[in-house]
C-alpha cells in the first residue's frame, strides 16, 4: 500500500552510508536511493545488483527498526489522547520547574529544584512589656501566665497604684515565701495577686511585722520583734 500523506512523512538517512554508496558508480548510488525511496512509500521496489544491493539490505534493516519505533511511539500518543493526553509529569521529574504553593499555615513557599526559599512574612516578635512591668515580673516568685498578668498590672495601674507599689508589694511578698519556704503550689500566681480584690495591698501595708521566733522552750522571744 502507498503511504499517503497522514503516514509517516519522513524517515532517517544516515550519516555511515556513506561508507556503501562511496564504492558504487553515480548509477548505482542512484538507484541505491529510488529504491529506498520506493520501499519507505510501500512501492515495488526495483531489483539491484552488487554492491548496491548488498548496501540495500544493510539500510532496509535499519529503516524497519525506525519504523517500528515510530510505530510503538503513535501507539503510546492514541493511547494518551484517549486518556485525555499527555500524563503530567510530578515535581521530582522536573527539578527546574517552578512550584509556589501554599502550606497549611498559609505560608507561600517558593521551590526551584531542592532549593526552597521561606515566605516573605516576618516571624512574628514575641510580646514586649513595659520596663516597669518587666521589672515587677523579675522579682514575682512565681512564673505563670505572664500575659494574664500583665494585664493584671495594667488595670491596677490604672486603678491610680503605681509600679513602684507593685513592685514594693512583689518584693515584699517574695521575701514572705522565701522566709516561709512557700512550695510553688501554694505561692499565688500573679495573676491572683494583682486580681481586683488586690490581695497585694496588704504588703503594701506599714505595719506588717515579721513572725517573732520561739527560742526553743516554749516561749517567745519578744526581744526579737521588728518595730515598725
Amino acid at each position: 500500500m502507498v503511504r499517503t500523506s497522514d503516514d509517516k512523512k519522513a524517515f532517517y538517512l544516515y550519516n555511515d552510508y556513506i561508507d556503501h554508496v562511496k564504492l558504487m558508480s553515480d548509477e548505482d548510488a542512484g538507484k541505491l536511493f529510488k529504491a529506498i525511496l520506493e520501499y519507505e512509500n510501500d512501492l515495488e521496489v526495483q531489483e539491484l545488483s552488487g554492491v548496491a544491493a548488498m548496501a540495500f539490505s544493510f539500510i532496509k534493516n535499519q529503516l524497519d527498526r525506525d519504523s517500528s519505533k515510530y510505530e510503538e511511539i503513535c501507539k503510546k500518543n492514541r493511547a494518551n489522547g484517549m486518556k485525555g493526553g499527555r500524563p503530567r509529569k510530578n515535581a521530582e521529574e522536573q527539578p527546574n520547574r517552578t512550584v509556589v504553593e501554599e502550606n497549611p499555615e498559609n505560608r507561600t513557599v517558593l521551590e526551584q529544584g531542592t532549593e526552597e526559599i521561606q515566605d516573605k512574612k516576618p516571624a512574628k516578635k514575641a510580646n514586649s512589656y513595659p520596663k516597669n512591668f518587666e521589672e515587677f515580673w523579675a522579682v514575682y516568685p512565681r512564673k505563670d501566665e505572664k500575659g494574664v498578668a500583665y494585664a493584671k498590672y495594667a488595670a491596677r495601674i490604672k486603678d491610680g497604684y503605681s509600679p513602684e507599689e507593685l513592685l514594693q508589694a512583689a518584693t515584699a511578698y517574695a521575701d514572705q515565701c522565701k522566709r516561709l519556704k512557700t512550695e510553688k503550689q501554694f505561692t499565688k500566681q500573679a495573676k491572683t495577686f494583682l486580681s481586683d480584690k488586690a490581695p497585694f495591698a496588704d504588703f503594701l501595708k506599714s505595719d506588717i511585722k515579721q513572725e517573732p521566733e520561739n527560742d526553743g522552750y516554749g516561749e517567745v522571744d519578744f526581744s526579737k520583734l521588728v518595730e515598725v
